[in-house]
């Protein structure tokens, strides 16, 4: 995570000190936070607020939602929340959605996680990219679903281009 982090600020140097960013250091640092050589990623739901339950989002549509966005873009999954993960095949990537919900407002936040080694050796699972919403809502699921199949097409338009030549 450290070296993630270090790896993040020397990137951005240039900008903090008044230059421009060139379109190199964004492209590096983009496939910093994405790139995993279109390797199946694993889903991770995380909704466990009495109040979706109560509006009737549940994690299965969640997880379908997450799944239906992926196939279309043909990229897969490893779905099953007991598995462990195969580092080779999927590079360790995670892909997390998870959901807040009260009475009357909701947040989003979709992560992208894979594995990064740190310079003592250390494996972790940083979440790279991120994308965080908070509003309201009508009381309806579907308000919710939509709004999280949003944040999952800009991830897959972003992951896509940084991953472009992999995925064919």
């Amino acid at each position: 995570m450290r070296r993630s982090l270090v790896l993040i600020l020397v990137l951005l140097a240039p900008a903090a000190g008044g230059q421009d960013v060139t379109p190199e250091t964004v492209r590096a640092l983009k496939r910093f936070e994405l790139f995993n050589a279109c390797r199946p990623m694993r889903i991770l739901i995380s909704n466990r607020s009495p109040a979706a339950a109560d509006i009737g989002l549940t994690s299965e549509a969640l997880q379908a939602a997450a799944e239906s966005r992926l196939r279309a873009a043909r990229l897969y999954s490893t779905t099953d929340p007991r598995y462990t993960g195969d580092v080779a095949r999927t590079g360790g990537a995670v892909l997390h959605v998870g959901v807040g919900v009260s009475d009357t407002f909701f947040r989003i936040n979709v992560e992208y996680m894979k594995a990064v080694t740190d310079e003592f050796g250390e494996l972790g699972l940083p979440a790279t990219w991120v994308t965080t919403d908070f509003d309201s809502h009508d009381g309806k699921a579907g308000f919710i679903l939509s709004s999280i199949s949003q944040h999952l097409d800009k991830f897959l338009v972003e992951y896509l281009r940084v991953n472009e030549a992999a995925c064919g």
